[in-house]
């Protein structure tokens, strides 16, 4: 036993100490009916220890999970984000009338490097169509004008290659818009004899 007093061990049986003659101090007993100084050594160290590692394991587990959930949120939110937040491959812009010319379909599609104008038009006279477009980007606005030469009753394709330029090119496309601007119908000389 280890003196409160002087910290020098001396013997159980003692009632006080041999060394400062401290009186020994009542020591409860644990359930085994052994004093805390009748232990072997190291045996409250293990106690202590199992205690210890009970303790932590819940609180590791607690720990593990809110991990896992703090994880699984984050890669939810990236990819809800990447997913709602995604700017649309292809623009339907309808169909519309100028003068004599129709436009049927008009859309505007995102490809690998840029975007292309794909429809067709149709018109009673020959002559040429003019389609105003106006493209929004997330930075700014840029307008285009396409020509397109009409033959009297046949349908014409629209395929025309887009390129967004300057500022608006880094862009994502967020609004596209159209007038057909006008039609011009083409005047042919009559043969006079």
């Amino acid at each position: 036993m280890k003196c409160p007093q002087c910290r020098k061990d001396y013997e159980d049986s003692f009632e006080f100490c041999p060394h400062c003659g401290e009186k020994k101090p009542d020591v409860p007993k644990d359930s085994t009916g052994q004093s805390e100084s009748q232990k072997p050594q190291g045996e409250e160290d293990v106690i202590l220890g199992q205690e210890k590692k009970a303790r932590k394991k819940p609180f590791l587990i607690v720990s593990v999970i809110v991990l896992l959930l703090l994880i699984g949120g984050a890669i939810s939110g990236v990819l809800i984000t990447v997913i709602w937040e995604k700017p649309p491959s292809a623009f339907g812009l309808g169909n519309k009338s100028a003068g004599e010319a129709t436009i049927k379909n008009l859309m505007l599609i995102k490809e690998d490097e840029g975007y292309k104008l794909n429809g067709s038009a149709i018109a009673g006279k020959d002559g040429m169509l003019n389609i105003h477009l106006k493209i929004t980007t997330d930075k700014t606005s840029e307008t285009r004008t396409i020509n397109r030469e009409l033959v009297a009753n046949e349908v014409s394709d629209i395929n025309e290659a887009i390129e967004i330029k300057g500022r608006a090119k880094k862009g994502v496309v967020s609004k596209v818009e159209y007038e057909v601007y006008e039609f011009e119908i083409k005047d042919y000389p009559t043969d006079t004899v």
